[in-house]
């Protein structure tokens, strides 16, 4: 985007206000921009004062490059006048290096031979289409002041932004009124949309006067539906002109009153930031707000220009995957699509990650072993690629822990993940559950209390701790944490179902019971804890008025009738046509129990303890097991 700076009085800090944002915007915190700086105030150039210039063997600027031009009649390349400065960032192509030839060059230059004789209009196009193959983010022209041919061009050629400074008098304000109409006979006559910023700097302290509110109110009637941007007076800055955000932001923990300005000079930024439909804040916020609103093709492709534009930016990425994720069950055409974009990323771009990363989540999602299996060579490619990025090893890791059960190597990539990263959450998290899956109970405890020491507000490391603590029968423990995990999240259904088998475990059948009243239980778990209590009646009779309902899923049947037949064995009653219906519905959807998403773990926690308290027989025991084997026993996973 091209933002012209334009006074036309000089006096109201136009240069320093151009330094300070071209700081601010190539050190955003969030989303640092590439900026060129363009000085075109060729008569008193400035911005090479604000700014160390890296001069290379050619001490030349813009006013050399336009003299070769009119001298040669060829239009020179760009670069070899840009130069670096002691800002990362922030390049500049100077007015040039002011000295005697400098002098003798500029006089030479006549604007108006240049537009009439030379084509001087096509020129300056040329120039910004030079520029534009930089790709920078922000190219900040300071102008001249006055009515000039080099004012005119750079309020009516160059910009896409005009950002329009001025003091609250008649000669400013008047002058700055005849400039924007300059503006808006050029959009009108050119079809362009040159946008206009009006600023008031500086801004002094006129409380109760009534000449200055008059003027104000006369500015915000004349520019209309336009907000009226302030840049406050700093008494400092008139010894020295300095980029003091650039002070600000290095002594920020020392500095015990931060001025009014620099604030100032943030919400103007913020301002350009918003009016330019190619900043990445820009996308993302409007990509963000169509998701909201479940727009989710329209956001994701935002978000793929997004990407386009900040190839580099993970959280871009993992913001493209959700959405697209969104949008996969709306449109199948979409995703092709989408397929499609990411297939011809990976062939122009071979070398980054994260586009492999990406389609390696999304293949991930599949049911299908082809497909998971080229997600695996996805975040195997990633991971070559960028084998010290702790989300790609902790995204492998956990394409290892749920669809391949190869938990050695998910742990493998989460402890480097967090050689890496010593306190990623993230990591320690997925590692207490792949140890719960490895039953390593005590090592899975240790990782959920290091998630709680990094981070005692996370919202589900008491749920994680209190189920490892249940799983290894301590009780007692595993209810202190649930009852902290609930405490903040009342409405959590898994929380609620655990604290019912929890109280189950510890005896307390009412606690236990009163527990599903509080959460929206699903069928089966609602079975399973009236058979966890022994309210086996009760549970037979809820599994067959669900049963008896059109409504459940295949998956809820399955289970629903798993826990049946395990009621049954517990009441030492037979019922051979339902088992013969179980094993024929097993038998026929053997093929989506991979599917089932139902743990056996805390059922098995209930046998276990009551076998050990001689609450069931051994041969209950066996042939419960051996029912959850007809099950989970026969789940085969993908071969990696």
């Amino acid at each position: 985007m091209f933002v012209t700076f334009y006074s036309y009085k000089g006096g109201v800090g136009r240069t320093l206000a151009l330094a300070n944002i071209a700081y601010l915007l190539a050190n955003d915190e969030k989303e640092s921009c590439k900026i060129l700086l363009w000085d075109f105030d060729l008569e008193a150039p400035g911005l090479q004062q604000m700014f160390s210039v890296k001069w290379g063997q050619k001490k030349q600027g813009f006013v050399d490059l336009v003299y070769k031009y009119m001298s040669d009649a060829k239009i020179p390349e760009v670069a070899s006048y840009i130069h670096k400065t002691d800002v990362n960032n922030i390049d500049i192509l100077p007015a040039g290096y002011v000295d005697k030839a400098y002098s003798e060059k500029l006089e030479k230059i006549n604007w108006v031979t240049l537009y009439n004789k030379a084509r001087g209009y096509d020129f300056i196009e040329n120039l910004k289409a030079q520029i534009g193959e930089f790709k920078y983010d922000y190219i900040l022209i300071d102008s001249r002041t006055g009515y000039s041919d080099v004012g005119n061009i750079c309020v009516s050629q160059l910009p896409d932004l005009a950002i329009l400074l001025f003091r609250l008098n008649n000669q400013n304000v008047e002058g700055t009124k005849k400039v924007y109409n300059i503006i808006l006979n050029t959009n009108k006559a050119q079809n362009k949309d040159i946008a206009v910023l009006p600023v008031l700097s500086p801004v002094w302290p006129f409380v109760g006067n009534f000449e200055a509110n008059r003027q104000i109110e006369k500015i915000q009637n004349f520019f209309k539906n336009l907000p009226l941007y302030e840049i406050t007076f700093e008494s400092a800055l008139t010894a020295r002109e300095k980029i003091i955000c650039r002070d600000i932001k290095k002594m920020k923990a020392r500095v015990r009153a931060i001025p009014k300005i620099y604030e100032d000079y943030i919400e103007l930024t913020s301002a350009i930031r918003r009016s330019n439909p190619n900043d990445p804040l820009t996308i993302e916020k409007e990509a963000i707000a169509m998701r909201r609103e479940g727009e989710y093709e329209e956001s994701a492709k935002l978000l793929q220009t997004l990407v386009n534009l900040r190839p580099d930016n993970a959280p871009y990425w993992r913001r493209l995957l959700d959405t697209t994720i969104l949008a996969r069950n709306r449109s199948s055409d979409f995703i092709n699509k989408f397929n499609n974009f990411l297939e011809d990323y990976t062939k122009n771009n071979p070398k980054n990650p994260f586009v492999f990363f990406t389609r390696a989540e999304l293949r991930s999602l599949s049911s299908y072993s082809k497909d998971l299996e080229s997600a695996l060579q996805d975040y195997n490619k990633a991971v070559d690629l960028s084998p010290n990025n702790t989300e790609i090893l902790i995204g492998r890791a956990r394409f290892y822990e749920q669809k391949c059960k190869d938990y050695n190597k998910a742990i493998n990539d989460l402890n480097n993940a967090l050689k890496i990263k010593y306190d990623s959450i993230s990591a320690y998290r997925l590692r207490g559950i792949t140890y719960i899956d490895m039953k390593d109970y005590d090592q899975a405890i240790r990782d959920f209390l290091k998630v709680l020491e990094l981070n005692p507000e996370d919202p589900i490391a008491h749920s994680h701790i209190s189920r490892a603590y249940f799983l290894c029968g301590k009780f007692e423990e595993a209810k202190n944490s649930i009852n902290k995990h609930l405490a903040t999240r009342k409405a959590d259904i898994y929380g609620r179902l655990l604290y019912s088998h929890i109280m189950a475990a510890l005896d307390k059948k009412e606690e236990s019971l009163e527990g599903m009243k509080n959460g929206v239980f699903s069928s089966t778990d609602r079975a399973e804890i009236f058979i966890v209590n022994f309210e086996l009646d009760r549970a037979l009779k809820y599994i067959d008025d669900m049963l008896g309902k059109k409504i459940i899923s295949s998956r809820d049947v399955i289970i629903l009738n798993f826990l049946k037949q395990c009621a049954l064995i517990l009441k030492h009653e037979k019922d051979e046509v339902s088992k013969d219906k179980f094993d024929e519905l097993i038998n026929k959807k053997k093929e989506k129990l991979a599917d089932l998403g139902w743990s056996f773990e805390e059922f098995k926690v209930f046998l276990s303890r009551s076998f050990k308290n001689k609450l069931i027989t051994t041969e209950q025991n066996t042939e419960i097991e051996k029912l959850i084997k007809s099950i989970a026993g026969d789940i085969q996973q993908p071969t990696m």
